[in-house]
């Protein structure tokens, strides 16, 4: 954006304070009053509100409600009357029937993966997390309060307060995951992005330690050790801030795993996995690590990860093939996921290509011209290496100087580029690409170079320097 000049007869004008307030009025107007606006925001409100797939309907009455500055329900109106009323958006989302009708839960589009760090404030929160911790004064043990100490949270689970990994926060508003009902359904799943093995892994090991010992590092626990006490699975919680203290009410295990569930599925967990949990519990020596058992399956459930009512199939698992051990080598690929504001031409571009000289329409697209040099890399700042792919007009690229580890992986064999994957599925031309593709292939957040790497190189202090370096290009 640049601030236009006042010109006069003589083409001579002014830029001032008053100019430039106006104009920023004026851009910030236009933003604002644009038409995609209340769609853009209440689609994304929606899903954090546990709606992951909104029907058209129940979007449009939250635009009309955003434009409008106003919501009625029954005999009560929201709102202040004006464009961009939040308190009319947020009562159209949460008094809307697909929000309070019971039966809309059972639609298997409705509801929505909840996030992770909401997972654990939920089981925190419903089960009554106190701080405390018994902490040597003058010979005594005095109980003293702590706030709540969640270690390299964002880390372990891939989600926490304020961590966001991009611009574009943990989220995409129109993810698929890559199988599963979802996939086949084409119902968007935000959630999904973070659901990673290590993540869902280190969720429960995290929530099974904060059940059985307390907020503490044992067993993969999700904070520090308190220095005080060890691991003791017994009621005694001798190592952590703080712990569980709910205990649930009830005539017998039934009535009181019906009392856990009530507060952290929301009354959603099926008969039948109630029934299976009371009796996988059963023989826990003492009521207290009864109730402890039947938390820690609980949080196993679909129900409580997700929004919505769980539906069982009915069919069997199926079973793991057998394994079989191989005398052949092993070797895997490891991946770098570059999330961020990474410019793939700034780390690998054109060198030697012909009879297109595409170095020359890099140089040019970058800025260079015959007053300027342009932001594209000089030949002199690349570190050359040979393509290997005939069909292409390059017999050459060239790495940044700044990444000297990659230039020696590729030549040694050990690491490839895999430029211009994106996320196309299927292939297309310009005239069908919006009808044929389920993502925005040209969106900044899509756009994707990926590093492939064989096993050799995890742990050792080659890959150590190549992260580096990498990370150290995205610096500004």
């Amino acid at each position: 954006m640049s601030l236009i000049p006042d010109y006069g007869s003589g083409r001579i004008g002014e830029r001032n304070l008053r100019d430039a307030q106006y104009e920023t009025e004026a851009v910030l107007d236009h933003y604002f009053y644009q038409d995609n606006v209340a769609p853009f925001i209440c689609v994304r409100v929606m899903q954090r509100f546990s709606f992951s797939n909104p029907s058209p309907r129940f979007i449009s009455s939250c635009v009309e409600a955003f434009r409008t500055g106003l919501y009625t329900s029954e005999a009560t109106t929201f709102g202040s009357g004006k464009y961009g009323s939040l308190e009319a958006m947020a009562a159209s989302i949460l008094l809307d029937s697909e929000a309070t009708e019971g039966a809309i839960s059972v639609d298997p589009s409705s509801g929505s993966m909840r996030e992770p760090i909401l997972k654990l404030m939920n089981l925190m929160r419903s089960m009554d997390y106190q701080t405390s911790l018994p902490t040597p004064i003058d010979g005594a043990l005095i109980q003293t309060t702590y706030n709540v100490k969640l270690w390299e949270i964002d880390e372990k689970i891939g989600h926490g307060p304020y961590e966001f990994p991009t611009v574009f926060s943990f989220f995409l508003p129109h993810y698929l995951p890559d199988s599963g009902p979802n996939h086949k359904a084409k119902l968007a799943s935000p959630e999904s992005v973070v659901v990673t093995m290590p993540n869902i892994i280190n969720l429960l090991n995290g929530m099974f330690s904060l059940i059985k010992y307390g907020l503490t590092d044992c067993n993969n626990g999700f904070s520090l050790s308190s220095g005080y006490g060890s691991c003791l699975d017994d009621g005694s919680y001798q190592r952590s801030f703080g712990h569980l203290f709910y205990t649930p009410s009830g005539a017998n295990d039934h009535e009181r795993v019906d009392d856990l569930a009530q507060l952290l599925t929301a009354g959603r967990l099926s008969q039948d996995n109630l029934d299976k949990i009371v009796v996988a519990c059963s023989n826990e020596p003492n009521q207290e690590s009864r109730n402890r058992c039947m938390m820690q399956l609980i949080v196993t459930t679909g129900e409580f990860h997700s929004t919505n009512t769980v539906t069982q199939t009915g069919e069997d698992r199926v079973s793991d093939a057998t394994s079989v051990n191989s005398t052949e080598p092993y070797k895997a690929i490891v991946y770098f996921f570059l999330s961020g504001g990474l410019d793939s031409y700034h780390m690998l571009a054109p060198y030697t290509c012909a009879p297109i000289d595409v170095y020359d329409r890099y140089r040019t697209i970058r800025g260079k011209s015959d007053i300027a040099e342009g932001v594209g890399l000089p030949l002199t700042r690349l570190l050359e290496i040979p393509a290997n792919n005939a069909a292409q007009p390059c017999t050459s690229f060239g790495i940044n100087e700044n990444l000297p580890a990659l230039k020696t992986l590729y030549d040694q064999e050990d690491l490839i580029f895999i430029a211009n994957a994106g996320l196309l599925a299927k292939p297309v031309d310009v005239t069908n690409y919006r009808a044929e593709t389920p993502v925005q292939l040209f969106a900044h957040v899509s756009s994707s170079l990926a590093l492939s790497c064989n096993s050799k190189l995890l742990g050792n202090r080659r890959s150590i320097d190549l992260i580096v370096q990498i990370f150290m290009l995205r610096m500004p």
